[in-house]
């Protein structure tokens, strides 16, 4: 079971992780993937967007918390770790990434401050031929059922 970037999305995470436990087989495991606080001290749109860190340090849930609710749901073998990835992004695919509004985030702000920061961006790109430069810090986080664990 994977569930890439859904946990901030849920309205209750303890009935999310339980219907995944639900469906997981006698030796499943839980595979999940969201993001580390920190990932959003250095976020690339951050400066464009000011409430944006405020917003997903709220919806992001902590990743200590995850493992401690999916030891409590039942899952023997529970570990998070880190994932550091750096990736240069192609200006153009920033721009249309943005207007799209490639992240829930985006849908978030209030309508003048996600057109503000938009214009800002067109104009910082504006001509630009280098890469945009961005460091993400995962979490991922594994859970795994054992042959002797729970199998709801």
């Amino acid at each position: 079971m994977h569930a890439h970037l859904v946990l901030h999305l849920v309205e209750s995470r303890d009935r999310a992780i339980a219907e995944m436990l639900r469906v997981l087989g006698r030796e499943g495991r839980v595979v999940i993937v969201s993001f580390r606080p920190e990932h959003f001290d250095h976020f690339h749109l951050a400066a464009y967007f000011p409430s944006l860190v405020e917003i997903d340090r709220a919806r992001f849930p902590d990743p200590q918390q995850v493992v401690r609710e999916l030891r409590q749901a039942g899952l023997g073998e529970v570990s998070e770790r880190a994932v550091h990835r750096h990736v240069s992004l192609e200006p153009a695919d920033v721009l249309a990434r943005v207007r799209g509004r490639y992240i829930s985030t985006l849908h978030l702000l209030g309508e003048e401050e996600y057109r503000t920061g938009l214009e800002r961006l067109e104009r910082d790109l504006a001509g630009r031929a280098g890469a945009v430069e961005a460091d993400l810090v995962w979490s991922l986080t594994v859970g795994v059922r054992s042959r002797g664990g729970r199998s709801d």
